[in-house]
């Protein structure tokens, strides 16, 4: 993640604390397994931390990271259906929620799903925040010249065309 990234996610970032100490922003945009008990984003709206935290889990269960009975293109299909008529930050949520499990992420088949999921994601609607569009943007172009990995770079371009 560039400075520039770093300084601008700095901003809407959620501030989180590892005990004592505040988290970084490069910890905080890093791949987990474990889901998320808040949102990324700050939120005004209670109600939308609430979806934050249910769009995460489908996205953990969607990338194969977390075990489900259901098959993962369900989990997909409430990640959309919860983002669709929701406020523009949850929609800002849902993009870096998804640029944070592409980041440093060691399996390679949920760093692919990861990508194709960006892929729909971006089937759908862009990020509200021009903030966030931005960065992702970024994230792709980045990717799309600096990645050596065939599918990765294919995937960047194809959503890099699509927002």
């Amino acid at each position: 993640m560039s400075v520039d990234q770093e300084t601008s996610l700095a901003g809407i970032l959620m501030p989180q604390k590892t005990c004592c100490f505040p988290k970084s922003v490069k910890s905080m945009m890093s791949w987990q397994k474990s889901e998320l008990s808040y949102s990324l984003i700050r939120m005004a709206k209670g109600d939308n931390i609430a979806i934050a935290i249910q769009l995460f889990r489908n996205l953990l269960s969607y990338m194969t990271d977390r075990k489900s009975s259901k098959r993962p293109v369900m989990h997909a299909r409430k990640f959309l259906k919860l983002c669709i008529n929701a406020d523009d930050e949850v929609k800002n949520e849902a993009y870096i929620q998804v640029k944070k499990q592409l980041s440093e992420n060691p399996r390679y088949d949920s760093l692919l799903r990861g990508w194709k999921f960006l892929a729909i994601l971006s089937s759908v609607f862009t990020p509200p925040s021009n903030t966030i569009y931005n960065i992702i943007m970024n994230y792709l172009f980045f990717e799309m010249q600096n990645n050596t990995d065939s599918a990765i770079v294919r995937h960047a371009k194809y959503i890099f065309v699509r927002m």
